[in-house]
């Protein structure tokens, strides 16, 4: 949920930043939740541990919610960087630690990857992680600390 919260909060600094086709519902029980809207569709999913059929069931990798979260931290963050650069920000912001797209992270290809691939998918979330610890570590956008302070 903490992730699910970050993204929120950093989605609320910066009211223009519009993902494409995914969205966070960060306060819902058990965990947050991961809504993807495409035109065949809407699905929602668990931005965490799922079982498949039971409720004492099996777990397995969350590998839509995951792929999906990706998606738009990348989104986020690319949005971030190029607000910043157009908006001549006086603190050159770093790309975060390891590069993403909306399907890939440090050259791991998430639409590649199958559930039972558990290295791979741990390899996604340790660089997912460190990539949501430098978006906690931006600087707030200059009107947001003027209000803020």
């Amino acid at each position: 949920n903490q992730a699910a919260q970050l993204i929120t909060f950093t989605c609320g600094l910066h009211p223009s930043f519009s993902s494409s086709n995914v969205r966070i519902i960060p306060l819902s029980y058990p965990c947050a939740k991961i809504v993807a809207t495409f035109p065949e569709g809407q699905s929602v999913h668990n931005l965490g541990w799922e079982t498949l059929d039971r409720e004492d069931g099996p777990l397995h990798v969350p590998s839509i919610s995951i792929t999906l979260f990706l998606a738009l931290l990348s989104e986020l963050s690319d949005y971030i960087i190029s607000s910043s650069e157009r908006n001549g920000g006086s603190t050159v912001l770093s790309s975060p630690p390891f590069p993403m797209t909306t399907t890939s992270i440090d050259s791991v290809d998430v639409t590649c990857l199958g559930d039972t691939d558990t290295a791979s998918w741990s390899s996604v979330v340790f660089c997912t992680s460190v990539n949501l610890r430098w978006l906690s570590q931006l600087e707030l956008p200059s009107d947001v600390g003027q209000i803020l302070g």
